[in-house]
C-alpha cells in the first residue's frame, strides 16, 4: 500500500507527511514547547525541481519529519531533538543530538555522574522499549571506573540518538 501511495500520480506524500507533522504537534509540545512543529521547517522533501534535468526521478526513496528546537536553530542539528521517517523497508523513529557542543556532552557526563542509578534506570527502559544508542564517541575520554555499562555507554559519546526501526510488513499497509 505503501508503495501504492508512493508511486501514484496526483498524491503527494508531502501532504500525507505534514499531516502527520500537524498529528504529532500536541504531543511534542507537551515534551517541549519551544520545538518547531512548522511542516514547512520539519518536513523533508521527496522530490526536487526537474525543470532542468533529464533524470526526472524522485529526490530521495525515504521521507522524514524532523523536530528541533526553534529557539536554538544555528542552520546546523546542535539542539536535541525528535525524528520519524518511512521508506518502502522499513520506518524509523528516535531522538538524539546528532551535533552536540562540548558544553552539551559536558552537561550529559555531569548528569550520569549526578545519578548514576537513576540514569541506569532511563537507559534501561530506553533499551527494553526497542531503542538502540548509535553517535560518535570521545576517543581519549576517562570514564570512571564505578558507572554501568549502560552509563559508560552514554558517557562517552560526543554526540547520541537513539533510534528505532520497524520493519514494513502487513502491519503497516
Amino acid at each position: 500500500y505503501l508503495g501504492y501511495l508512493y508511486t501514484s500520480p496526483g498524491f503527494s506524500t508531502e501532504v500525507l507527511h505534514m499531516y502527520l507533522a500537524r498529528d504529532l504537534e500536541p504531543t511534542l509540545l507537551q515534551i517541549d514547547p519551544a520545538i518547531e512543529t512548522r511542516p514547512a521547517k520539519c518536513v523533508s522533501r521527496l522530490r526536487r525541481s526537474t525543470r532542468y534535468t533529464k533524470n526526472k526521478l524522485p529526490y530521495r526513496d525515504f521521507l522524514w519529519i524532523g523536530w528541533r528546537d526553534r529557539t536554538r536553530d544555528t542552520g546546523q542539528s546542535h539542539a536535541f531533538g525528535f525524528y520519524f521517517d518511512v521508506s518502502f523497508e522499513e520506518m524509523t523513529c528516535g531522538a538524539g543530538a546528532y551535533a552536540a557542543t562540548a558544553a552539551q556532552s559536558r552537561d550529559l557526563r555531569e548528569r550520569i555522574l549526578a545519578n548514576p542509578a537513576g540514569f541506569d534506570r532511563i537507559a534501561r527502559a530506553v533499551r527494553q522499549a526497542g531503542f538502540t544508542l548509535s553517535g560518535q564517541d570521545y576517543v581519549r575520554l576517562a570514564v570512571p571506573g564505578h558507572l554501568s555499562p549502560d552509563a559508560a555507554a552514554y558517557y562517552r559519546k560526543k554526540s547520541f540518538h537513539l533510534e528505532r526501526a520497524l520493519p514494513m510488513d502487513e502491519r503497516h499497509t
